[in-house]
This record gives structure tokens, sequence and C-alpha cells, in this order.
């Protein structure tokens, strides 16, 4: 992720309160997520997460075949190479 994506990222603290969740709670669930961050709506949380898995930060674990089953999300490298690029910018 460039420079400018992270500052861009940086605008977006449900994101970064995502990743950071994510990266302390690997293999959580969409409502997991959604109410540590402080979401009530399940289709927001839905995009939130959709919109992170299309920049290649986080990923859903969740087999095939597990239909209507919890998700479970976790970061890519390059996830993890944001959240502690954040972490860093908070020191």
């Amino acid at each position: 992720m460039s420079e400018r994506s992270l500052e861009d990222l940086r605008r977006a603290p449900r994101r970064i309160s995502a990743l950071l969740y994510i990266a302390t709670h690997p293999d959580t669930s969409n409502r997991e997520i959604a109410l540590a961050i402080g979401i009530g709506d399940d289709a927001q949380i839905s995009r939130l997460l959709a919109g992170m898995q299309d920049l290649g930060l986080a990923f859903n674990r969740t087999r095939a075949g597990n239909h209507g089953g919890a998700n479970a999300w976790a970061l890519t490298a390059d996830g993890r190479r944001v959240v502690g690029d954040l972490r860093g910018s908070l020191d």
C-alpha cells in the first residue's frame, strides 16, 4: 500500500478500527467486529469488510460450503504491514 493509500486509510476511522481489531482477534466474525467498533447495521459492516478485502487488507477464511455460518476474517500480509505502520505512527 502506497503512502498516499495509507493517508487515505487514516481518514477512514472505522476501517482502521476494524483492521486493529482483526489484528488482535483473528478469525473473528462480522458481528464481533461490528460490536467492537460500534457498527449496528449488518449491511454496513459487510460493505466495510468487503472494501477491506478489495483493498487487499483482509480476507475471509470461511470455507466454501459454510452457507449461513459466521465469517472468519484475518489480515493479509499487506494488512499486517499497514497495522504495523499505523501502530508505529501512534508511538
